[in-house]
């Protein structure tokens, strides 16, 4: 099977460096029966100003060595390889999340694809420079992820993000044309892309999926329209608009016709799902044990 196990996400802004909540939220891991733990490098503070914390991340790994997980690795999601004025700052943090999944053991270390951030002013580099940038950053960090024995899993993200198209990020990772670098497939994100961008969403998980080395599932009901600036998460729920985070089988995206026909190589089942939904991990580990077993190679 290509699936090499289930895993949850730590939440970043619930444990906010707290390693007592850490420690809590892995016993909880560990008695529903997860397989993989996913580690955000920023939840932890295992990087300080590019350079990894020693003291914090002997203190995670010391933490993790009570727990029979298999690890992977968020880098912090403001690591962005577009933002060419701050490049060197972004590549110091790139290259720390990969030491800190070496000390940690971890397999994959997940990176949110390059975005233009629409606050900001227009970036001097179009579009296919940028792309450029990134791939040539990524380059940079092969090495290092191949001495770390780890990969890297670019995640497809929003409307900021070229890789809200899922064909522009999979030419983006062909044309690195490393094993050790493929695509974290975000399938809550492409859901919400593939109504904003009108693209067949099946269609983009089928071309993704050779290059897949690394899964985040979660689910939403695929609705876009915006609510006022501010509204609670509480609030989005009732209308079902947005990036949910919810539990396999609580939206709309269509996870018993994707995984029946998917055929990738070996990846981990990730699941983000929002702390809310903590009292059901246990039904959604199970459902998704059986989603995983529908997956081909």
């Amino acid at each position: 099977m290509s699936i090499k196990g289930v895993g949850i996400d730590i939440h970043s802004p619930r444990i906010n460096g707290d390693l007592g909540i850490f420690r809590r939220d892995l016993d909880y891991y560990a008695e529903c029966g997860f397989d993989y733990v996913e580690i955000p490098v920023h939840g932890v503070d295992g990087i300080i100003a590019g350079r990894l914390n020693e003291r914090r991340v002997r203190e995670v790994r010391e933490i993790l060595a009570g727990y029979g997980f298999r690890y992977t690795v968020h880098s912090p999601d403001p690591l962005n390889l577009f933002d060419v004025e701050h490049l060197a700052w972004h590549k110091e943090v790139f290259r720390s999340s990969i030491a800190f999944a070496q000390e940690i053991g971890a397999e994959t270390v997940v990176y949110h694809a390059g975005r233009v951030d629409a606050h900001h002013e227009k970036p001097a580099l179009g579009l296919d420079e940028l792309k450029t940038v990134e791939r040539d950053a990524l380059q940079e960090m092969v090495e290092l992820a191949v001495a770390a024995r780890v990969t890297i899993g670019v995640e497809n993200g929003g409307q900021d993000s070229y890789s809200g198209v899922i064909a522009e990020l999979v030419a983006q990772v062909r044309a690195i044309a490393h094993p050790v670098v493929g695509i974290t497939l975000d399938f809550g994100h492409a859901f919400l892309t593939a109504q904003q961008h009108s693209f067949d969403y099946l269609s983009a998980v089928r071309m993704a999926a050779p290059y897949i080395v690394h899964l985040h599932v979660h689910d939403n009901c695929g609705r876009t329209v915006g609510l006022p600036s501010g509204v609670p998460y509480i609030f989005s729920v009732p209308f079902g608009i947005g990036d949910l985070h919810m539990p396999p089988g609580w939206g709309s995206i269509p996870y018993e016709q994707i995984f029946s026909a998917l055929c990738i190589p070996p990846s981990v089942f990730l699941m983000e799902l929002s702390p809310r939904y903590a009292d059901v991990f246990p039904e959604a580990l199970a459902e998704a044990r059986r989603l995983a077993s529908l997956v081909g190679g």
